[in-house]
């Protein structure tokens, strides 16, 4: 299962405030989402983990690192069709 690179799906829940960004409608003063996934893919594609988990706090590193304008962060990771009577398994961070 390792050998192979499997897909994931991530949801993320950013909390911020983006007040003046809304206010001014200028994608500069908030979290550019399309930034962001880049980021979260690049990471991903160059980064090597046993658990989902790993990967989640590395993320959630990056996005930090990345953001300081970000107050709280819930990331959430999943694999469809892994185990045998399973849909999906998957795993989240504190909220």
């Amino acid at each position: 299962e390792r050998s192979i690179k499997q897909s994931i799906v991530l949801n993320l829940c950013i909390t911020t405030d983006f007040s003046l960004a809304a206010k001014e409608d200028d994608v500069n003063l908030t979290v550019d989402y399309a930034e962001l996934v880049n980021s979260i893919v690049n990471f991903a594609k160059d980064s090597h983990f046993k658990l989902l988990e790993a990967l989640v706090v590395g993320i959630e590193q990056v996005i930090i690192t990345k953001y300081n304008n970000i107050l709280a962060l819930e990331i959430s990771a999943k694999k469809s069709f892994i185990l045998p009577n399973t849909k999906e398994v998957g795993v989240k961070n504190g909220e």
